[in-house]
């Protein structure tokens, strides 16, 4: 990509900064974001000792591993490993980011990771209901531990507030 843009999530909103400008998101929209970032947090595993998280083994399918996820901050969720236990695919339904009916997704992991901790794949691609949604290869990934570089919040589209402050 030629600019840097940002999406920022919170639980009163969404919005995205480009060009250094700050533009609110629909509702609908931040709700989809909330969950596609709830599923961010669960590859790295260590949301399933949360409070509230409730984990169960699937049956095998497909030469593939499964857990049932249930977490208070993310949709019910299918985590499937492979034989070396590299999380290889996920599957959960999301809200439509328009507003419409909710939406069934199989999310694919490659094999190989970047970076060495937290292992992360080096690429992911996102189908929802059957068809191509989202492709994104990663050339380098770092976790920060409880915001650390947030980006400044945007002022509240309702007022001078920031959202969350």
């Amino acid at each position: 990509m030629a600019a840097e843009r940002i999406l920022l999530i919170r639980n009163d909103g969404g919005w995205t900064q480009s060009d250094g400008n700050w533009s609110a998101l629909p509702a609908a929209a931040a709700a989809h974001e909330r969950a596609q970032f709830a599923l961010y947090a669960l590859m790295l595993l260590s949301p399933l000792r949360d409070a509230g998280a409730s984990v169960s083994r699937l049956p095998d399918s497909g030469g593939l591993r499964g857990l049932a996820v249930m977490h208070p901050k993310a949709p019910p969720t299918q985590l499937w490993f492979d034989s070396a236990n590299r999380l290889r695919e996920a599957r959960n339904t999301v809200p439509d980011p328009a507003g419409g009916a909710p939406v069934a997704q199989l999310i694919r992991f490659s094999a190989e990771p970047v970076g060495t901790y937290p292992k992360w794949p080096r690429r992911l691609s996102i189908e929802q209901n059957g068809s191509p949604y989202f492709d994104l290869a990663f050339t380098r990934f770092r976790a920060l531990a409880r915001g650390g570089g947030v980006p400044p919040a945007p002022l509240d589209p309702a007022g001078s507030a920031t959202p969350g402050a």
